[in-house]
């Protein structure tokens, strides 16, 4: 090991072009990474942070809420299945609200007070009371747009305003921030906006529902299914449903992914050059005893070293530029995911460094003696 990092530093300028290299591979990457996170909570965060362990669409809806209708008389039989702890309802509805500062576009989500559906957790202030139909919970995203505790909200349906009493983080739905109110407010609204559903059942585009402690999803699941003419995903499932999420996280997941192969191609190509150039001494190391896992290994802990030294100067230079973009620019980097990816670099430069083992296994010791 000592051998291979006092060669890394008397190489320093020939390990430089890889580490810049490496370095701007893992700036994007982690933008990458940022960029999808915020995307995908942006998209789905309403249903991530929702109290409902598992949602109940209509069959043929796809597990999309645009297409669901389900009946908010079925609550009664939904709740007495073995393994439900409480049912309720969730329905979404784009809007127009007028703020302190202007308008501003939104996603109404109605659910019912005291039941599942409406976020688990409330960054300030309260939840909205069960019987009090104009109280609401805003996204921390409208006071941007002047929104405090106690505001009113104005919606285009000419209803009554809605009043804020709380507010939830990280809760956008296809990333317009959202207004949480009662199921009751929501029919109200959207009985206004799409005329076409005056006078249909009370009904919610969704029920939810909250499992009892140690109830298996999938059999709750089944007998839901059994029970309803509809079908019950679990909310990671629901989340992927949403029209567009599930692809948009995959394209950038595969362009993360291709800068991690081209970070292996790099430093297996770097690699093989070194050792391309260094045969004859590393020949000599062969003839004074000095074993191919021996080698190799000191070529991996070089390998090691520069990546690392490029992830650090990466992950300076991406939050650097993170921090200098606007706030409406959709990036979140979690602690978990960065340290993930900074593995997945590691792993990377194990294997481009690792895969000079070759090489250096098929060196004569007798090119020491003037061969080479």
């Amino acid at each position: 090991m000592r051998w291979s990092l006092l060669e890394l530093w008397r190489r320093r300028g020939r390990f430089a072009g890889m580490i810049a290299t490496l370095t701007a591979l893992c700036v994007l990457a982690i933008i990458l990474l940022a960029l999808s996170a915020g995307l995908w909570g942006g998209a789905t965060g309403a249903v991530q942070q929702s109290s409902a362990d598992l949602m109940v669409f209509s069959p043929g809806s796809l597990g999309t809420f645009a297409r669901s209708r389900m009946p908010l008389a079925d609550l009664p039989r939904l709740a007495r299945i073995r393994g439900v702890a409480a049912a309720g309802a969730l329905g979404t509805l784009a809007l127009t609200v007028t703020t302190p500062r202007g308008t501003v576009d939104v996603a109404a989500m109605g659910v019912l007070p005291e039941r599942p559906g409406a976020p688990a957790r409330v960054l300030a202030g309260r939840l909205p009371a069960a019987g009090a139909p104009r109280e609401a919970l805003a996204d921390i995203a409208l006071r941007a747009d002047g929104v405090r505790l106690g505001s009113e909200l104005r919606t285009e349906a000419r209803t009554a305003p809605l009043r804020v009493v709380g507010f939830v983080a990280d809760t956008r739905y296809q990333f317009l921030p959202t207004v949480w109110t009662s199921i009751a407010t929501w029919q109200v609204l959207q009985a206004r906006l799409q005329p076409e559903t005056r006078g249909l059942p009370a009904e919610a585009q969704a029920l939810t529902v909250r499992l009892a402690r140690g109830a298996p999803p999938g059999r709750v699941a089944r007998a839901i299914g059994a029970l309803l003419p509809a079908s019950a995903l679990p909310r990671a499932e629901a989340a992927l449903r949403i029209p567009g999420a599930s692809q948009m996280r995959s394209t950038i997941d595969e362009l993360i992914g291709a800068s991690l192969a081209v970070a292996t191609v790099v430093t297996t190509l770097f690699f093989a050059l070194i050792t391309a150039e260094r045969r004859g001494e590393l020949a000599r190391l062969r003839a004074f005893g000095a074993s191919t896992w021996r080698i190799a290994g000191g070529l991996v802990v070089q390998g090691e070293a520069a990546v690392a030294v490029g992830v650090a100067a990466g992950y300076a230079g991406a939050i650097a530029l993170l921090a200098a973009a606007p706030p409406s620019f959709p990036a979140v980097v979690t602690a978990g995911s960065a340290l993930g990816l900074a593995i997945a670099f590691l792993i990377t430069g194990a294997i481009g460094a690792g895969a000079t083992l070759i090489s250096v296994a098929r060196l004569d010791p007798a090119t020491a003696m003037g061969a080479v």
